[in-house]
């Protein structure tokens, strides 16, 4: 794991640390998983970026998706 760290160029190095701080801020993660495990966890994550007013999945779907929201805000309606 370092070594794919170390071959990751200083933007992707920040980044990498900025979801590791954020994942510590999340209560889920703060209260049920060891602090040694946040980085295994966010070298998984993915970004990705809603425009305002974009569905981010429907009531009833199937989901596979674990969304944490980094900035913004999203709202949950039911049918």
């Amino acid at each position: 794991f370092s070594k794919i760290q170390r071959q990751k160029g200083p933007k992707d190095r920040d980044k990498f640390e900025r979801s590791v701080r954020f994942l510590a801020s999340v209560p889920l993660f703060k209260k049920q998983l060891p602090r040694a495990d946040l980085p295994g966890v966010a070298a998984l994550l993915t970004e990705k970026t809603w425009k305002p007013g974009e569905e981010l999945c429907k009531e009833g779907e199937t989901g596979n998706t674990f969304f944490l929201i980094y900035s913004g805000q999203a709202s949950v309606l039911t049918a």
